[in-house]
């Protein structure tokens, strides 16, 4: 391998003999040793495909707060300079039939699946919107503002939420926290 003891080899915290580096550059670096690691035993490609997800999970989730505000920065100047092209797409997209059949069908099925869950989302929307619960401004696990998304740890207790940015929501459900 690369001469770096297996418990340190995805810790990129810069010291003296390395340079900083940027968030992409960092990602790049973890994939490749993810790859480096995996690929030495002949396995399937299925797993392979794995292990770059778990690559990008990780590197998503462990990211700082600067590095999600710089690419926060890079993707909103990305959409305003793309926007009528973005628009275009989505419109196009959107305008197929078969993107509204399957649109609606798999809303119901959602809606169908988890009554609980649906009951709840709606409770609390409702009662956000009637002023009964107020929504925070920041997230309640990293201190983010920004949109946020209420989390229900109980569906039978539909205004006991967690308010979280869209980046802690996601971690909160892939790690099962």
């Amino acid at each position: 391998m690369s001469g770096v003891p297996e418990n340190q080899m995805f810790d990129f915290a810069p010291n003296a003999s390395q340079p900083i580096l940027t968030s992409q550059e960092r990602r790049k670096m973890l994939l490749k040793e993810y790859r480096k690691k995996w690929l030495q035993k002949p396995e399937s490609q299925e797993k392979v495909r794995l292990i770059n997800c778990k690559a990008n999970h990780k590197y998503r989730i462990n990211r700082s707060l600067e590095e999600k505000a710089i690419d926060r920065q890079y993707q909103q100047n990305w959409y305003q300079n793309n926007k009528e092209h973005v628009k275009a797409v989505q419109k196009e997209f959107l305008a197929k039939p078969e993107t509204k059949v399957y649109r609606s069908q798999y809303m119901r099925d959602y809606r169908k699946s988890d009554p609980a869950r649906k009951d709840a989302h709606q409770k609390l929307t409702y009662a956000v919107k009637r002023g009964r619960v107020t929504k925070p401004d920041y997230c309640q696990q990293c201190g983010e503002k920004g949109w946020l998304h209420g989390h229900h740890p109980d569906y039978s207790e539909p205004f006991n939420v967690q308010w979280l940015c869209v980046s802690c929501h996601k971690s909160v459900h892939h790690l099962r926290l």
